[in-house]
């Protein structure tokens, strides 16, 4: 088994979560864990899951990704993830979530999309 690291950081209000190695096994519940404990210590307005760096998943790990965006949901949060390898997309896609959840190719344009939504948002609560 490959260990996963995960990392995080903030741009602008988008807070981006790195996924690097295996999603499999118990490592989404590791994953849920992470996510849960920086939701309640950041402010942000969406989450990013960024998978470049993810070599594998399994169902487990794909479940625990549909379920962020869920979570985000709830909590009012745009939630999309980029940069997502073959296999992962083909499990995206057999899962029915391909036209549920936002998916783009690279890093620079899901953070370009999620901020044109923030500041449609924020303008249209201003009026």
């Amino acid at each position: 088994m490959v260990d996963m690291n995960l990392s995080h950081r903030m741009e602008g209000n988008i807070c981006v979560v790195g996924i690097q190695g295996e999603l499999t096994n118990l490592q989404p519940a590791r994953l849920n864990n992470y996510v849960e404990s920086l939701l309640k210590t950041i402010t942000c307005s969406a989450l990013l899951f960024d998978l470049k760096e993810m070599t594998k998943v399994d169902s487990m790990g794909l479940g625990s990704l549909i379920v962020f965006s869920k979570i985000a949901a709830d909590k009012g949060l745009e939630y999309a993830i980029c940069q997502p390898n073959s296999d992962m997309r083909f499990y995206l896609e057999a899962s029915g979530m391909l036209t549920k959840i936002n998916i783009y190719e690279t890093q620079k344009g899901a953070l370009k999309q999620m901020n044109h939504v923030y500041r449609a948002r924020s303008s249209e609560k201003t009026k």
